[in-house]
């Protein structure tokens, strides 16, 4: 019970705070509060893949793929604690157009440990709110909401937003049902393995 209430409250705090920018963080004697890229490149690739086909891939494929796929990627490692949300060790962000269902969005962040991909977290302007709230509830089709469950009872994040979760055949999704601060809308997907030792996970062993 505890190690699941901390995951979850490390996951909802990555909704808020997390730095996106190493030379951002650099600077910042405090957890960088998310914020959009200021400018979104004109022809920046939309994300065209749905939560249900996220999954740990290689590092070295999805790095590939979403470079061949024309995104403008930024990747490090050797990441400090604004850097990463749990036990990531490197990162590689890029400014996208859009997501899901060309949803308008301004980044995604991937996130790997020990080669796979252990973390998806999405940026989305506040005018993206309520689209994303249809398309959690009507577009996901293999993916279950958690909400009334104990195990997706997570509450609200550092900023007073509700959260919901969905579970995926890969991982768990989480995101906010309000947004009190009209700050950017934050998506993040989290791997299965990041749970894997908690009795109620809502996967078959």
């Amino acid at each position: 019970m505890q190690t699941r209430t901390l995951l979850l409250a490390s996951l909802a705090a990555a909704l808020a705070f997390l730095a996106y920018d190493r030379h951002l963080a650099a600077k910042a004697s405090a957890p960088v509060l998310v914020r959009a890229p200021a400018i979104v490149p004109a022809n920046a690739p939309g994300f065209t893949e749905t939560p249900d086909q996220i999954s740990a891939q290689r590092q070295g494929e999805i790095i590939s793929r979403y470079t061949n796929q024309g995104y403008r990627l930024k990747c490090y490692g050797d990441l400090g604690p604004r850097e990463r949300i749990r036990n990531d060790d490197y990162l590689c962000l890029a400014p996208i157009s859009s997501a899901f269902a060309d949803i308008p969005a301004s980044q995604v962040v991937f996130f790997f440990r020990k080669g796979r991909l252990n973390h998806v977290r999405f940026l989305f302007p506040p005018s993206s709110l309520e689209p994303l709230k249809s398309y959690l509830s009507t577009g996901l089709y293999n993916a279950r909401r958690l909400q009334e469950s104990r195990f997706g009872d997570v509450g609200l994040d550092p900023s007073g937003n509700s959260l919901v979760v969905w579970k995926t055949p890969h991982g768990l999704l989480i995101a906010t049902e309000s947004n009190r601060g009209n700050d950017p809308v934050v998506v993040l997907w989290s791997a299965r393995q990041n749970f894997a030792r908690m009795k109620n996970r809502p996967w078959p062993n």
